[in-house]
């Protein structure tokens, strides 16, 4: 767990992030309390996907939808 929120405090501390200074810090605190770095890289690499490219993924799906069929738009200017 106290992996978890060292990794969740560098997401919102880093000023630059996505260069891989979340999963680092949280792979050193799960070593830390004797945690195999297989498993460790693992956790931080899972955590880092359902936090960050999960939602950002669905964001964009949600984005797209909201804007609606682009070609459709332009196939009614066309016809006019």
């Amino acid at each position: 767990m106290a992996g978890f929120a060292v990794g969740a405090i560098f997401a919102v501390v880093a000023i630059v992030p996505s260069l891989g200074i979340v999963e680092t810090a949280m792979t050193l605190a799960l070593v830390s309390v004797e945690v195999p770095v297989n498993e460790s890289v693992a956790a931080a690499v899972l955590f880092r996907l359902f936090t960050l490219w999960l939602p950002l993924v669905a964001g964009y799906a949600a984005v797209r939808h909201a804007r609606g069929a682009p070609a459709a738009r332009q196939s009614t200017a066309a016809s006019a």
